[in-house]
């Protein structure tokens, strides 16, 4: 990511902001809107309301666990969400 680790720490400790560039690395290597890495909350219609509540507390258990990864555990775990967003689901009853 190019981030020496004594920096990406303090990056993790909140003692210091990154720049633009670093900014934009780590929304790219995490695969998050910078929106979402800001925690600016999009908006919601009230129909979504009860599917969004479940789903955001399985994001947020996800992201808890994440926080603990180190960047090269963290790396392949951004890959295989990535790999299950593009996977189409399968049809059920055929093999």
């Amino acid at each position: 990511m190019g981030i020496a680790s004594q920096v990406y720490g303090r990056l993790e400790r909140g003692e210091m902001r990154p720049s633009i560039d670093s900014f934009r690395n780590l929304v790219l290597v995490l695969g998050v809107a910078p929106e979402e890495a800001l925690g600016i909350p999009r908006k919601r219609s009230a129909d979504a309301g009860r599917s969004r509540k479940r789903e955001s507390t399985l994001v947020q258990q996800l992201i808890h666990a994440a926080r603990d990864l180190d960047v090269e555990r963290l790396l392949p775990l951004v890959k295989l969400a990535r790999a299950l967003v593009r996977a189409k689901p399968r049809k059920r009853g055929r093999r």
